[in-house]
């Protein structure tokens, strides 16, 4: 089977969880004799070797800036690329105009089209964009929404998306297939001091500043320090981030760093805290799990999993986010018992090798 994946990012350099996840994904199908290719929007980095093919996209900076969100701008290139490999079967990840000109492409060419969905505001209305955007950004929406509809399969990342996919589209999903990560050695944790992390996009979703009101509740806390890992995403919002946060002595930025480094921060870490408005299913909890870290999470719990297999907390509210975090800081039993349950169904729900044949076999139907 000949495999095209396409994203408009690829992991080695531009570093989200959907682009983690193709990237996993691709590299164990690849180990399992699949011909992958990996067709990405080239931002100019280099790339480490790959058992994928790799095919970039280029367009000028300049106009992605000016003529942003700039994907239905790939079309012409996008089927060039396509047209040389000759794939199988198409993988599509990340709801943008790609998601369209890969359904296009595969009722042209009769390729079955794969969408994979990332977030879920992909399924949710589309909310214009106030600023000179709006063309673009209503042009990428239109393209897609057809190919929310005319992709051959749907996989969601989660049982609530799959119901979403079917409330608002009337598309039944064809696998609910969650994220995957090759699963590590048990860690080691040090006693103290108790060390709480935060790892996404310095950006607004993100909600950063609740975690640095979080870390300001305790500052009178010697024996709790936090950690803050994540790529800055606007200037103007990074100095007010970086300003706020020199006025907290016991937390550290460390900024963006490879995946390798933020797993062993979480391996170190004690509690994990999301402060997301929204996501899709953060691929940050299933690495805290796995390191038998609890996550405290301010508003997401994809399919109240959190809550559910009592691997953490969902708190709702700030002031319901300090109480739960406390609690896990000051009660070293209770952690160590969520952690514990946490790698176990991390494994279970999560393990690369324990779900990818699933999601071959999907492939493998649809080409035949």
């Amino acid at each position: 089977m000949r495999l095209a994946i396409v994203c408009d990012g690829y992991w080695d350099q531009l570093q989200g969880g959907a682009e983690y996840q193709l990237w996993v994904i691709g590299e164990a199908l690849a180990a399992r004799g699949v011909e992958v290719h990996y067709v990405f929007r080239d931002r100019g980095t280099p790339l480490a070797p790959t058992p994928m093919q790799l095919h970039s996209l280029r367009i000028s900076p300049l106009v992605a800036r000016l003529f942003y969100p700039y994907q239905p701008l790939l079309a012409g290139a996008l089927q060039r690329a396509l047209d040389a490999i000759g794939p199988d079967l198409i993988l599509n990840r990340v709801g943008n105009a790609l998601t369209g000109l890969c359904a296009r492409y595969g009722l042209r060419r009769r390729v079955p089209v794969v969408w994979h969905v990332a977030h879920l505001a992909d399924l949710l209305p589309f909310e214009p964009p106030r600023n000179r955007t709006l063309p673009m950004a209503w042009w990428n929406r239109r393209l897609l929404e057809y190919g929310i509809r005319h992709a051959t399969a749907v996989v969601a990342q989660a049982r609530y998306q799959a119901d979403e996919l079917e409330r608002r589209w009337s598309r039944t999903a064809d696998l609910v297939f969650p994220n995957v990560h090759p699963v590590p050695p048990a860690p080691q944790k040090a006693a103290s001091p108790v060390r709480v992390l935060w790892v996404a996009n310095v950006k607004p979703m993100k909600q950063p500043f609740a975690f640095l009101d979080l870390a300001e509740a305790f500052s009178d806390r010697e024996e709790v320090v936090f950690t803050l890992i994540g790529r800055p995403e606007n200037p103007r919002y990074q100095e007010r981030f970086e300003a706020r946060l020199r006025t907290l002595p016991r937390v550290r930025y460390l900024g963006e760093q490879p995946i390798e480094r933020v797993n062993e921060e979480m391996a170190r870490a004690h509690v994990f805290v999301n402060t997301s408005r929204l996501e899709g299913f953060p691929n940050s909890f299933i690495q805290a799990w796995l390191r038998e870290v609890p996550v405290v999470s301010l508003s997401v719990d994809p399919d109240d999993v959190l809550v559910r297999q009592r691997i953490g907390m969902h708190s709702r509210t700030p002031g319901r986010l300090v109480e739960d975090t406390a609690r896990l800081v000051e009660d070293a039993a209770l952690r160590e018992e969520m952690g514990r349950r946490a790698r176990a169904y991390a494994i279970e729900a999560h393990g690369l090798e324990r779900h990818i044949g699933a999601l071959q076999r999907l492939f493998e139907d649809l080409v035949r």
